[in-house]
């Protein structure tokens, strides 16, 4: 029942029977405001949007344009909770836990 963000979407998608948050904005359009900077996106409003969508992993590259992003400017928002080796050549894949939104104090 977990809520994938990644991209590209293609075989995860297509192979892991879960509700798929396409964060290249294919089959999930309301991405596209988020996206609007291109890999200068603004990570606090990727990570308002991952959480207002549900996700509950964002699958991405360990390191990744995505993750790697969201971790050097909001370093609590993701939890690295899996690694998964690619074929030779490619590097690791990372499944990134999202935090909860944090109750204000």
């Amino acid at each position: 029942t977990a809520r994938l963000a990644l991209e590209p979407i293609g075989a995860i998608g297509y192979h892991s029977h879960r509700y798929i948050i396409d964060l290249g904005g294919l089959i999930t359009a309301d991405v596209w405001p988020v996206l609007r900077h291109g890999p200068l996106f603004d990570p606090p409003e990727l990570l308002a949007y991952l959480r207002a969508r549900r996700a509950d992993y964002l699958v991405d590259a360990v390191d990744g344009p995505w993750a790697g992003r969201l971790l050097r400017t909001e370093p609590d928002s993701l939890r690295l909770t899996a690694t998964v080796s690619g074929p030779p050549g490619c590097g690791e894949i990372g499944v990134y836990a999202v935090t909860p939104d944090q109750e204000p104090k």
